[in-house]
C-alpha cells in the first residue's frame, strides 16, 4: 500500500504538498497538482483513514444496532441509515442483536471500543434490564422504535396507541 511519502517521492514534491492536494486545503499550482494526482493514480494511493481519524479525534463511523436483520422492517432502516450517513461522509457499522439482551450489551461495549462518533440502537429487552450506565462512555446514543424508560437517552418512537386509535377512527 502506497504512503504519502511514496506519492511525494514519485511526484517530486513534499509530503505537505501531497497533503494539500489530497485534502484540497491550500493552493497548489496546476502543474504540481497534476503531478501529485498522477502519482496518486499510478500508485493507487488512498489516505489512511486511521491516521486521519487519530489526528481529528473522529472515526467517521456511526453504529446501528438492530433487533433482527431478517425482519424487513429493520432491513429498510439499515438501507435508509446507510444512505443518510454516507451523505455526510460517514460509514455505517451494523450490528444485529437478534433480540437478545446479552448480545446487545456486548454490542454497546463494542460500539464504545470502536470509537464510533454516534449510534442508533433498537433496544431489545424490557425496561428493567437497562441502566443509565449502559449508555455512558462518550458515544452519543439515540434509541429507535422502542421506549425503555428514563435512562437519559434520546429516543425516537411512534405512539402506537394513538396511531391505532386514529386508524380505527378513520375506518
Amino acid at each position: 500500500m502506497a504512503t504519502i511519502k511514496d506519492v511525494a517521492r514519485a511526484a517530486g514534491v513534499s509530503t505537505a504538498t501531497v497533503s494539500a492536494v489530497v485534502n484540497d486545503t491550500a493552493y497548489v499550482s496546476p502543474e504540481l497538482r497534476g503531478r501529485v494526482l498522477a502519482a496518486v493514480r499510478d500508485l493507487r494511493y488512498a489516505p489512511s483513514l486511521v491516521a486521519r481519524n487519530l489526528r481529528s479525534g473522529r472515526s467517521q463511523l456511526i453504529a446501528l444496532a438492530v433487533a433482527d436483520l431478517a425482519n424487513p422492517f429493520y432491513a429498510r432502516i439499515v438501507t435508509a441509515a446507510e444512505a443518510a450517513v454516507a451523505a455526510w461522509g460517514y460509514s455505517l457499522v451494523l450490528f444485529n442483536s437478534d433480540e437478545k439482551p446479552d448480545i446487545e450489551r456486548r454490542i454497546l461495549s463494542r460500539i464504545r471500543t470502536l470509537g464510533c462518533d454516534g449510534s442508533v440502537v433498537v433496544p431489545v429487552g424490557p425496561e428493567s434490564h437497562y441502566q443509565r450506565r449502559d449508555f455512558e462512555g462518550g458515544v452519543p446514543v439515540v434509541l429507535l422504535g422502542r421506549s425503555i424508560g428514563d435512562v437519559g437517552v434520546d429516543t425516537v418512537t411512534i405512539d402506537n396507541l394513538s396511531a391505532g386509535k386514529q386508524a380505527t377512527n378513520y375506518l
